[in-house]
């Protein structure tokens, strides 16, 4: 099993630096077209190894595209198997490509997953609605500051102050107003649950 993202930028004609603001953070996802690609001007596609990885990819996702003023991404997960894989990622087939796909196209709300089990849809679904809503608050700094944290999710606060040009307590601040910790807990509480499923 994997995981596929698929999703598309909000306003992206009003910036146009958000490809700009996202590619580094793809690029750490791995290798365009193989593991990623931007196509219909305003859409992303990314395969993901492991399922339980995904949500973390998405949160690092929004969080790119929200450091640009009145930016924001809609982003369905689809969790299945993968019959055909090619040498361009919106190539590939199999049921993680159509549940993240056919999500996309009526999404609920800017994020949301679609698995091969409703159940677990029916209850992460529910939370993701939370945890966006959480997202949503972020303002262009506290999304640079989640960023660099999920960037370097081991680093200490002093030397994320050192990369992010600030002290110590303005970094405790800002990912604290952020709902850092809730969230974290959250994208833990994914990666378990999914991982036991796998």
């Amino acid at each position: 099993m994997i995981a596929v993202i698929t999703a598309d930028i909000i306003n992206s004609t009003q910036n146009q630096d958000w490809q700009k603001a996202i590619k580094p953070s793809l690029d750490q996802f791995g290798k365009s077209p193989i593991d990623w690609s931007i196509y219909r001007g305003d859409s992303i596609q990314v395969r993901i190894e492991n399922p339980a990885d995904a949500l973390m990819i998405a949160t690092r996702l929004k969080a790119s595209i929200r450091q640009l003023s009145k930016s924001d991404i809609r982003i369905a997960i689809g969790i299945g198997d993968e019959t055909l894989k090619t040498a361009s990622v919106t190539q590939n087939m199999g049921t993680a490509y159509i549940n993240s796909g056919r999500l996309l196209e009526d999404l609920p709300q800017n994020l949301a997953i679609k698995t091969n089990w409703q159940e677990l849809d029916l209850g992460l679904n529910a939370g993701f609605n939370l945890y966006n809503t959480l997202c949503e608050q972020w303002t262009t700094g506290m999304s640079q500051y989640v960023h660099t944290k999920l960037l370097y999710p081991n680093a200490s606060q002093e030397e994320l102050s050192k990369k992010l040009n600030t002290t110590q307590s303005n970094v405790s601040r800002v990912l604290s107003r952020a709902n850092y910790n809730a969230l974290q807990q959250y994208l833990n509480y994914y990666h378990e649950l999914i991982n036991s499923k796998l």
